[in-house]
């Protein structure tokens, strides 16, 4: 389900919910969401208000999430609002935001909405989650000759 998000609105949600999030900014979060997107197999979209920072080689090295910036005024907004409207299968997009307007935009097209909090928990979970164990290197490439002699002596049959 691709992802169209509310940047600064994702940030301030991020910045008012979250004690235990280091501090982060858009760069910083751009590049948390490309992991996301990468870890779920998914494209996404995030849209900021205005025309962004001079430097935005940040945005332009991640994967699987389009960076777009509103420009200068116009509102984030109306960029995904037009984007909701022009959507193609609105059914399979998922938007973020916490916006009753965009939320309405989005449920009036049958796309999915989903409140920022409850995406950047969605986001932490996943790609917080414990990892198993890592496996023994043995296991793919078997024993050394020397482990094997070793195991052969342990066990009396060298």
């Amino acid at each position: 389900m691709p992802y169209l998000i509310d940047g600064y609105n994702l940030l301030w949600s991020i910045f008012k919910n979250d004690e235990h999030f280091e501090p982060v900014d858009d760069a910083g979060l751009v590049s948390t969401l490309s992991l996301y997107c990468q870890d779920v197999s998914d494209y996404g979209e995030v849209v900021f208000d205005g025309i962004g920072p001079p430097n935005k080689r940040p945005f332009k090295q991640v994967t699987q999430l389009d960076v777009i910036f509103s420009g200068q005024g116009i509102e984030a907004d109306d960029v995904i609002e037009d984007k909701i409207a022009m959507c193609r299968s609105p059914k399979k997009l998922c938007v973020v935001s916490s916006d009753r307007r965009i939320r309405y935009a989005a449920e009036k097209v049958k796309a999915r909405a989903i409140r920022s909090d409850e995406f950047w928990a969605r986001v932490l979970k996943r790609l917080l989650r414990k990892r198993g164990p890592k496996e023994p290197s043995g296991k793919r490439h078997g024993v050394t000759d020397s482990e094997t002699r070793e195991w052969l002596k342990q066990f009396g049959l060298d």
